[in-house]
């Protein structure tokens, strides 16, 4: 299968002075609706984009909605192949998700059949030998909040295993929609930047694509991999005993979940999840040794003592790092917050998950821009957690700044970097999802005013790219005093 093309720099240069010299002079031409055909977006948003129905509120879970005062009201109106320099390129790769009755996808528990096709090659990055003509998969919805609003996240399963563009083979694909994310990059770069990191077992890599759903388009896209335990992505002993692989998601329960069956708490965090091994198989025994290790890991960071024989802390850095740059608030030991323990190892954090409401995206931002997003108080959005008790180790804090020192402007220089080239790669696409989804410039899900009140796409990259400057410039103040 081929890769993606190598770019030589001579190419890269003559290629941006061609688009420079081409933006100019086309700086009258209409927005496309379709960034592959031109053709206008379907108007009839009733069929194309469906509500949940009777999508419920999760009792088990903290804080299901993510916050009690969404606005539902607004109108609706990535990577193991880093991309090379993108400055002749101007659309997204497109695939076709078609279900077999034509209708729309309605349940996050039932799947329904239907095929995949995926379209590269002209004005992409990648070369046309990796298209796909009408695969087997099945779909279904996915996601708490973003369930709920009008542009749709979706898990698709391939009748057997397949790769999309490079990344290792799997049956199991996530389409997240990015519609809370005025940028739709979120979730990518942090993908990007914590592929950075090294000491976090496996991040999840995406590709931006555009999705059409029945034959009409809906919009940008991430397919990412998923979070599973599985060859290429994240690798666990799955051996029937009681020291063996565990998934831990923060958060991640659903109605109907048992404590101290499905999940257990512990006194800095609650609703923790065992994903696996899964309830099917996993023993009474094995839940049992899960709760307490990571029990008695709590105890430890609290007390300050022994924490090292329980927790990776090279691993917790690189999370903590990747989350407080980004001031990733949701992801913050409350709610998608994944850890693992191997067969004879430590709790490690990670994969990294759910980047959307990230960057300065969500409304509480606005009351704390220059605070640890990860260390809060009693009763408060995140609440107390171990980061609280952490910062308080100097032998903690001494490790912190020497990997801050070691890694804090590489990811910056990557950061900015990824959202330069994706300015260029995604023009067409943004126009056109901005058609079909008129949000620009209306306060759409958890968003601040600062951000629901930018007009255009590109206020919304330059947005992040001060928030960045900022959050930097205050991380190595505060981590530097350590």
């Amino acid at each position: 299968m081929k890769t993606v093309k190598k770019i030589t720099f001579i190419t890269f240069a003559a290629a941006l002075i061609f688009l420079i010299l081409a933006s100019c002079a086309n700086t009258s031409e209409p927005a496309t609706a379709d960034p592959q055909t031109d053709a206008p977006p379907s108007t009839d948003a009733s069929t194309d984009h469906p509500t949940a129905q009777g999508a419920s509120t999760d009792p088990t879970a903290p804080d299901t909605s993510r916050d009690p005062t969404p606005d539902s009201t607004s109108e609706p109106v990535t990577t193991l192949l880093p991309p090379p320099p993108l400055a002749e390129y101007g659309r997204l790769p497109s695939v076709y998700l078609t279900t077999n009755d034509g209708k729309s996808v309605t349940s996050k528990t039932l799947y329904k059949e239907g095929t995949l096709s995926l379209k590269v090659g002209d004005g992409t990055l990648y070369d046309s030998s990796i298209s796909i003509s009408e695969h087997s998969m099945q779909i279904k919805g996915r996601g708490h909040s973003s369930w709920k609003w009008p542009k749709k996240p979706y898990i698709v399963k391939m009748d057997k295993k397949i790769s999309l563009f490079g990344l290792p083979a799997s049956k199991d694909w996530i389409f997240q929609s990015n519609y809370s994310d005025k940028s739709l990059i979120r979730n990518h770069l942090a993908s990007v930047m914590g592929n950075t990191l090294k000491n976090m077992d496996f991040v999840p890599r995406t590709v931006l694509v555009d999705v059409y759903f029945n034959g009409s388009y809906q919009g940008v896209y991430n397919i990412s991999e998923r979070i599973e335990i599985a060859s290429g992505r994240l690798t666990l002993d799955e051996r029937m005993e009681n020291d063996t692989g565990y998934l831990i998601e923060i958060g991640g329960t659903e109605e109907g979940d048992v404590l101290d069956v499905d999940y257990f708490n512990t006194n800095s965090f609650i609703h923790a999840y065992v994903k696996n091994p899964k309830s099917k198989t996993r023993t009474t025994e094995q839940m049992a040794f899960i709760t307490n290790y990571v029990m008695e890991a709590d105890a430890a960071v609290i007390s300050l003592t022994g924490y090292e024989e329980y927790i990776d802390i090279p691993s917790l850095i690189d999370w903590f790092i990747l989350h407080e740059l980004t001031y990733n608030l949701d992801s913050s030991f409350r709610r998608s917050c994944f850890m693992t323990k191997d067969t004879g190892g430590k709790l490690k954090m990670g994969p990294p998950w759910d980047f959307d409401l990230a960057f300065g995206n969500h409304f509480r931002y606005n009351n704390y821009p220059n605070v640890w997003a990860s260390v809060s108080r009693k009763d408060e959005y995140v609440g107390v957690t171990w980061m609280d008790h952490l910062l308080r180790d100097p032998a903690f804090t001494s490790k912190l700044k020497a990997r801050w020192n070691e890694v804090g402007d590489e990811l910056m220089a990557v950061a900015l970097n990824e959202i330069d080239l994706c300015e260029k790669v995604i023009q067409k696409s943004q126009e056109a999802n901005f058609k079909t989804w008129n949000i620009l410039g209306k306060k759409v899900a958890f968003e601040p005013t600062n951000i629901a009140n930018l007009k255009t796409y590109e206020e919304q990259l330059r947005q992040m790219r001060d928030f960045l400057n900022t959050r930097k410039a205050w991380m190595d103040k505060t981590i530097g005093a350590f």
